[in-house]
């Protein structure tokens, strides 16, 4: 059968007679793929592989979307080795679309090894013009090290274990049924993300709901540190407690912050009291106007 054989710096592309078929070959990618989590980096081995029509491209590119799927992890540096990988021309048009289709959905950056003799010709004509290719190499090595200049596209990932259980939280609510205020110790405590948020509103909610009344709330914000990564669960979860179970509040205890503090400390009010005596009066001020 005659042939022509096309070649692009990558691949070779073979023009084969438009009534021919090419003959089937099962495409295991099994052993092909490879993920670093360490570097981000997925390697795909396409050597000597042949792709000879639609058919084959999309059993190659579904076991690497599998694969992919299987990490956990949407974003990956691409590492293709297309060394005397071979491409038929009923497998162009689709092996171009689930490649460009592979890049932009899990790439966060993609380079090319060819160990060919006809590339490193290539890259060493073109070195220097805007005809080179610089996500091109004929080594593994020199592609990786291309891939460790790219920044990372992942989101990062932040670990929503909670320090604090609800005993700790629980000891720290006080209930006077006589004035109905409802004292609530945050001194101290650090809520760096919405694990924390959740242990600590949550128990106060659970704790205030089993009185079925309302009530008005001294709270101690003495040392409270809300790191950024808890701002906004923090802000919400404070706004629906006090409208869920507040008649009024009072907060005292305010720390200074540095502006080269990245964490916030939690104020209740503009203008609180610095202690809790003055914060007491202050309370009793506001249960007589709602009186």
């Amino acid at each position: 059968m005659h042939c022509m054989q096309l070649y692009t710096m990558g691949a070779t592309f073979y023009n084969l007679p438009q009534r021919s078929k090419s003959p089937r070959i099962m495409i295991d990618m099994t052993n092909r793929i490879r993920f670093d989590h360490a570097t981000q980096v997925m390697e795909v081995d396409f050597t000597t592989l042949r792709l000879g029509n639609s058919a084959d491209v999309n059993a190659a590119y579904d076991q690497i979307l599998t694969a992919i799927s299987a990490t956990g992890e949407d974003k990956w540096f691409m590492l293709l080795d297309v060394t005397g990988m071979r491409v038929d021309s009923f497998a162009w048009t689709a092996q171009r679309q689930r490649g460009k289709a592979l890049s932009k959905a899990h790439s966060q950056g993609i380079v090319k090894v060819d160990a060919s003799d006809i590339t490193r010709a290539e890259l060493a004509r073109t070195a220097g013009t805007d005809a080179f290719n610089p996500n091109l190499f004929t080594t593994r090595d020199a592609a990786l090290a291309r891939l460790a200049q790219l920044p990372s596209q992942r989101l990062r990932k932040l670990d929503r274990t909670a320090q604090y259980d609800a005993s700790d939280i629980s000891e720290r609510l006080v209930l006077d049924t006589e004035t109905r205020v409802a004292e609530i110790d945050l001194s101290g405590l650090t809520l760096r993300h919405s694990g924390d948020v959740d242990v600590v509103y949550g128990t106060l909610a659970a704790a205030l709901e089993d009185t079925g009344r309302k009530w008005f709330f001294l709270i101690n914000t003495a040392h409270l540190r809300v790191e950024q990564d808890a701002w906004l669960s923090q802000s919400r979860a404070a706004k629906r407690l006090r409208l869920s179970y507040a008649l009024g509040q009072v907060g005292y205890g305010m720390a200074d912050v540095t502006a080269q503090d990245r964490t916030q400390v939690v104020s209740m009010r503009p203008a609180s009291p610095k202690d809790r005596s003055a914060a007491l009066a202050e309370l009793d001020a506001l249960r007589t106007k709602v009186a």
